[in-house]
Formats: C-alpha cells, structure tokens, sequence
C-alpha cells in the first residue's frame, strides 16, 4: 500500500494557495461546519474511483483522483 499523496500546496490552474480536499458522504454536523469554515470541500454521497480529491476554492477547479491512493 502506497502512502496516501499529501495535499497540494498550490492549484495547478490558478496558483492559489486556497485548496480544500474534497470528502464524500452524507456530512455529519461537524463536517457541514468545516465545509462552511474553507476546511473541506463536500463532494457528495457517491463516491467513485475517477472522483476528484482536491478543490481550489479560487477558480473552482477539481483535480487528483481518489482511485490515486489505491
């Protein structure tokens, strides 16, 4: 098993330092309220291995694939 990739420090399309990893499932409470503070970007309750991992909350752009850390 490979260690899981670390989180980007930049986006690839913008530059911006502003990336979130992007969680999928039904949010609990406390996920909601990290996904409201720029901690999280929620993606969803289906989750596939061709689904985005990282988010730049600048322009939007998704990236990476879950399926990556298999």
């Amino acid at each position: 098993m490979t260690a899981p990739n670390p989180k980007p420090s930049e986006c690839p399309a913008c530059g911006s330092a502003d990336v979130c990893e992007i969680v999928y499932s039904y949010p609990a409470p406390d996920l909601a309220a990290d996904a409201q503070h720029a901690d999280v970007v929620l993606g969803g309750c289906v989750i596939e291995r061709e689904s985005p991992r990282w988010a730049c909350r600048a322009c939007k752009r998704e990236w990476g694939r879950i399926g990556d850390n298999e």
